[in-house]
């Protein structure tokens, strides 16, 4: 049995499935690349919140920040742990675009004999957008940012370890 090495740098591919559950798109009626992109995308909208902790490359690859350090070294290059925010992000893409498409087709209309209803369904789609927002807002609160990246250095003029006059 021939074992092959995992060379690529981004598993955001693997993401893709987890995704399409979440939205629930189990007759594939969105594709692949689409799906990664909206994941690419949403690499990058959440960025801020969490200090450019992920970077998406030239070729459209996400990789590690160097300047930063990781609970667990790679790979994979996606933290488990940030995996369900950048599904999360992308799924509020998804559902936002799906949401403002469906929003000009939303009405009612009744006669004597018929009704005909879909604002259940808009209704539905956007309480589904709008836990997903509180879920991410749960996970990652929008506050988080920081002003700058602290670092560590020793005080000027001071050599470790201290001699009689700095002691």
């Amino acid at each position: 049995m021939a074992y092959t090495l995992i060379t690529d740098i981004s598993n955001i591919d693997s993401l893709i499935t987890p995704l399409r559950m979440h939205i629930n798109d189990s007759t594939f009626t969105i594709s692949d690349s689409e799906l990664r992109t909206r994941l690419l995308y949403a690499t990058k909208a959440l960025a801020a919140r969490w200090n450019n902790k992920y970077l998406v490359n030239t070729s459209n690859d996400v990789e590690r920040n160097p300047n930063l350090v990781y609970l667990f070294s790679s790979p994979p290059v996606i933290q488990n742990l940030d995996e369900r925010a950048i599904i999360l992000q992308a799924s509020i893409d998804v559902k936002g675009s799906l949401f403002y498409n469906s929003a000009w087709n939303v009405g009612s209309w009744k006669d004597e004999e018929i009704s005909y209803s879909n604002v259940t369904g808009a209704k539905s789609v956007q309480d589904s957008l709008l836990r997903d927002i509180e879920e991410l807002n749960n996970i990652l609160p929008v506050g988080r940012q920081r002003l700058a990246q602290p670092s560590k250095q020793s005080l000027p003029g001071f050599n470790n370890p201290p001699n009689e006059y700095e002691g």
